[in-house]
């Protein structure tokens, strides 16, 4: 048996989790979606809650230069791929063989 205050405890620990999580996310960024996807979340936005549009970001680094810094705090130029803004010419990356 599970005494009572543990169990009034473990309810407010996981309500609070429930509750931060979404801040323990720094955000979400959505690399070059389809033209549609930009409609439809433009459509949205009115809607939508102001703690996701913090959140989420749809983003065209390659066309913004704003959009290819928010990559770019998460990862170096050199390790992304050009296709997104960055310096790395092949994905996946070549690997060297390993000398013994």
């Amino acid at each position: 048996m599970i005494h009572k205050e543990a169990k009034k405890q473990d309810a407010a620990a996981a309500k609070c989790l429930e509750d931060k999580y979404p801040q323990l996310l720094g955000e979400m960024l959505v690399v070059n979606a389809p033209k549609w996807i930009h409609v439809v979340f433009a459509i949205l936005k009115p809607f939508l809650p102001k703690r996701l549009l913090q959140k989420v970001r749809i983003i065209q680094p390659l066309k913004k230069e704003k959009d290819l810094q928010a990559v770019l705090v998460y990862c170096q130029v050199d390790h992304l791929p050009a296709k997104y803004g960055g310096n790395l010419p092949t994905w996946p990356p070549v690997l060297l063989p390993q000398e013994e």
